[in-house]
């Protein structure tokens, strides 16, 4: 089975719901620039095929892209992409690796039930909505502009009552400390927005909240679940759980400093 239009298709839902600014959707091309915001993560090419004739005069052009907007970006190789050699291309124009994603699925039905009497978690309703926020802001150490944004996207997800999206709140010992979300996509339901304060890592929160939206998908009769995790912190949990890796990707940034980030 052909996984990556399922991944693809995840990406291009959560964009079509959240983007303010430039959105390129077409056949070989998925990619994203938001001028009002400084930050890699929302502005990227999250695929390309680019002609072998024309790559490299491609590449400075999306180079001068987002030069122009002056904002920083990231750059998906995807199995995918061509031409093949298209990562050893991007390092030639400056660009950085900035971090491998896994990219795996899972059937809820796989999964047991959370047990965790000292961890309870909640759903996401108007009345705590600034709770999940802050929580998740702090988790991600995510400046104030970036946590104003996730709250007016939640706030319209919420008043709208959309069933297309879940969000939750960890609390150990009583005490907000992780939160997660989940996007339901025509072809699978996405996992996202997994977020875990720094001193409570380690403690099975990020873990007990997969098993809480295993559950609930379970219940609803959903059958195949997507995520991205990152090789060298969550890919890792999810596999020793019973998340199956695909495919992986690799990201590079620009301007290369952005790499230290990561």
């Amino acid at each position: 089975m052909d996984y990556l239009p399922i991944f693809l298709d995840a990406t291009r839902q959560e964009l079509q719901r959240s983007v303010g600014g430039i959105l390129v959707d077409e056949p070989g091309r998925l990619q994203v620039t938001q001028p009002e915001a400084k930050v890699v993560w929302r502005n990227m090419v999250h695929h390309a095929v680019l002609d072998e004739a024309d790559a490299e005069a491609e590449i400075e052009r999306v180079l001068a892209h987002y030069a122009a907007h002056d904002v920083p970006f990231l750059w998906r190789v995807t199995p995918a992409c061509r031409p093949h050699d298209l990562a050893a291309r991007l390092e030639a124009h400056g660009l950085a690796h900035f971090e491998t994603l896994g990219c795996l699925v899972a059937d809820p039905t796989d999964f047991d039930p959370p047990t965790r009497a000292d961890l309870r978690i909640e759903s996401v309703t108007e009345e705590n909505a600034d709770l999940y926020i802050e929580t998740m802001g702090e988790a991600w150490q995510m400046p104030s502009p970036g946590r104003a944004r996730f709250r007016a996207l939640l706030t319209q997800a919420l008043a709208e009552r959309r069933e297309t999206e879940y969000a939750c709140i960890a609390f150990l010992d009583g005490v907000a400390r992780g939160t997660a979300q989940m996007s339901y996509v025509p072809h699978s339901v996405h996992f996202t927005g997994s977020a875990v304060h720094k001193e409570a890592r380690g403690r099975g929160i990020y873990r007990e909240l997969i098993l809480h939206r295993m559950a609930r998908l379970r219940a609803q009769g959903h059958g195949l679940v997507t995520v991205h995790a990152v090789s060298s912190t969550s890919a890792p949990i999810c596999k020793r759980m019973g998340f199956r890796e695909v495919f992986t990707m690799d990201s590079w940034c620009h301007p290369p400093e952005e790499a230290d980030r990561a």
